[in-house]
């Protein structure tokens, strides 16, 4: 098994691309990962755990926000929230 705390942020994409089922304790640590690029990609994964997802809603990144607010399998209450949010930079 991998340990994901030891790849860079390259490795930790490139193995995202490659593993196809993920457990919530590295859904839970990848969603606090350091570089956007790799919360971005768990916010667009269909395997992803709801409570991830509404976790990514509140992401500090525009970017990641944006993704989770086009999914369909969001609760309302959290697409209303963010069709009001705004890009910070």
């Amino acid at each position: 098994m991998t340990n994901w705390e030891e790849l860079d942020t390259d490795e930790v994409i490139e193995k995202l691309g490659e593993t196809s089922k993920l457990d919530s304790e590295l859904f839970e640590y990848l969603s606090d990962y350091a570089d956007y690029e790799v919360r971005a990609i768990i916010a667009k994964r269909l395997d992803t755990p709801k409570e991830i997802l509404i976790k990514l809603s509140k992401d500090e990144d525009y970017e990641v926000r944006a993704i989770i607010a086009k999914r369909l399998d969001i609760p309302k209450e959290i697409l209303i929230k963010l069709s009001k949010d705004e890009d910070d930079e």
